[in-house]
């Protein structure tokens, strides 16, 4: 009796899209479980990249930004992101850009 290995699927494409922030504290119970707040160093992806059999919790992205880039933690989902946006941590969001700015043009990519 042989068993099949699960298949693992590499994520290496940069993805461009605009980041915003939340407060996580506020939001609610993330999607992926667990409990975080704004301190956190964590990301909701777009409603689009977290539904089907490649559900991205937990995994890290790293983004980049304005003023540098950041690796933050998959934890929720972002209903009202476009496909490769994503929704911040207040304090990952000022590690790549300025808080009054509100939004900003990315990149980021699965780690």
């Amino acid at each position: 009796m042989y068993s099949q290995a699960a298949v693992i699927h590499k994520r290496s494409s940069t993805y461009e899209g605009v980041a915003t922030y939340y407060l996580v504290n506020k939001s609610g119970r993330p999607s992926c479980g667990g409990r975080y707040d704004s301190n956190a160093m964590v990301v909701a992806l777009s409603h689009k990249r977290m539904q089907g059999r490649n559900n991205p919790c937990g995994e890290t992205i790293k983004v980049y930004g304005d003023y540098g880039s950041v690796t933050v933690q998959v934890v929720d989902t972002c209903a009202g992101c476009d496909k490769d946006d994503i929704d911040l941590s207040p304090k990952a969001f000022a590690k790549i850009g300025q808080m009054n700015e509100g939004e900003l043009e990315i990149e980021w990519s699965f780690k």
